[in-house]
């Protein structure tokens, strides 16, 4: 019988995540407005259960005035405090009162005003549904008010780590192979989503396999253990608490995501697209059951997303694939 590992291995820069993995995690997170308290000292950023190499700083509820500087750090597994990194608070117009009606955005070349991709706001959030961006691309946006004046044009920077080498170690027992190479592929052919794989290893032959990954710069990844396939959501021992299967997939309007937990956890359930964008479905302590999640991916493009569940020390992950 001969099995097929496949590992699937996401390097971005984007906003605040981590420009490449290391050894470290990220234990805990801070922020504060204009003056540093000192390490340890500021408002605390939620960052789960289980430590990650990368995660998203969502501070909401903040009614702050123009020009507040907000600064945000993190504290990894080693006891050390990231450089602090600072956004400016600022408004898209100088128009007081006025309110916000419509929004456009383009990629790299202005189409001129008006005639851009619309942005469509909820709750007064813009919600952009982007096409697939190829490393360097420039995202820009705009605003327009109720007296149909335009804001300043806004522009955000996508790069990512090329991915140039993948390579697989296998453990039988106490025997450890030697690095032998992966194939490597992109999901697509602008995505930052990468592909190693490797076929014809006889199951009997393999307890686990340990597989990294080396970016442009030279730097390589952590070892990650596998031993199973991570996209059919069975990885490491992790049945043992949990499984998780999603119904009807592929799909094109709703789908719903069903998980099993055999003890009490603190369970989040997340939703990742291939540019890195995290929805959480759910992030609270759950008993021993049964879930049944429905998700609407009708407002999703079409791709393959990656459904991640998550309880401490454990984590699976199943992909959707999302058809129009």
């Amino acid at each position: 019988m001969k099995t097929l590992v496949t590992i699937v291995f996401i390097c971005l820069s984007t906003g605040l995540f981590s420009q490449q993995l290391r050894d470290q995690r990220i234990l805990s997170g801070e922020y504060f407005t204009n003056i540093d308290p000192g390490e340890g000292n500021g408002t605390p950023i939620s960052i789960g259960a289980d430590p990650l190499w990368e995660t998203n700083a969502i501070l909401s509820d903040l009614y702050l005035p123009k020009g507040t500087k907000i600064y945000i750090r993190f504290k990894s597994t080693n006891n050390k405090w990231s450089a602090p990194r600072c956004i400016k608070r600022q408004d898209f117009t100088n128009n007081s009162g006025a309110s916000i009606q419509k929004g456009e955005y383009f990629l790299n070349i202005d189409p001129g005003i008006g005639k851009a991709s619309p942005i469509t706001f909820n709750n007064g959030i813009a919600e952009i549904d982007f096409p697939e961006l190829g490393n360097g691309d420039k995202v820009y946006f705009r605003i327009n008010d109720d007296q149909n004046r335009w804001s300043p044009t806004r522009s955000q920077n996508f790069n990512f780590k090329e991915i140039i080498n993948s390579e697989y170690r296998i453990v039988k027992g106490k025997t450890i192979s030697n690095v032998l190479p992966m194939g490597l592929s992109r999901l697509t052919p602008l995505s930052p989503c990468y592909i190693g794989s490797v076929n014809g290893i006889p199951s009997s032959s393999i307890d686990s396999v340990y597989v990294r990954f080396q970016s442009s710069d030279k730097i390589y990844s952590q070892w990650y253990k596998r031993s199973r396939d991570p996209l059919d959501g069975l990885e490491d021992n992790s049945l043992n608490n949990f499984n998780m299967s999603i119904f009807p997939n592929p799909c094109s309007g709703q789908t719903h995501i069903i998980y099993n937990l055999s003890e009490s956890a603190n369970v989040i359930l997340q939703v990742v697209g291939l540019l890195g964008k995290v929805e959480i479905l759910v992030n609270e302590f759950c008993l021993p059951g049964k879930y049944d999640v429905p998700y609407d991916v009708s407002r999703l493009s079409s791709g393959v997303y990656f459904c991640q569940l998550i309880i401490p020390e454990h984590r699976s992950i199943s992909k959707i694939v999302v058809l129009r």
